[in-house]
């Protein structure tokens, strides 16, 4: 387990800026899920983002749930699993 703390507009409303969320690193995730994933093309920005598909080539599309606030899958396309660092288990 690990701590994250928000920082972004991106999961508004379900999470605000500087809530911290505890995240099962290395755990299984299904669509639905809320995930801690690094970036696609910046390997020092990580995203807390909603998992809403699995394509078949087995890459994931991450959205936040305030699309005029978020870097997401709808500008960044599908995701690498590999991306996936950890599913988001509870706001502290």
């Amino acid at each position: 387990m690990r701590r994250y703390r928000v920082s972004g507009r991106s999961m508004l409303p379900l999470l605000k800026p500087d809530d911290q969320v505890l995240a099962a690193c290395n755990s299984s995730y299904a669509i639905g899920d809320i995930v801690i994933a690094r970036h696609p093309y910046r390997s020092d920005v990580l995203w807390i983002k909603k998992l809403t598909e699995v394509d078949a080539s087995g890459r994931v599309r991450l959205e936040g749930l305030n699309p005029e606030e978020s870097t997401d899958s709808r500008t960044q396309g599908h995701v690498a699993q590999e991306h996936i660092i950890g599913r988001v288990v509870c706001r502290l």
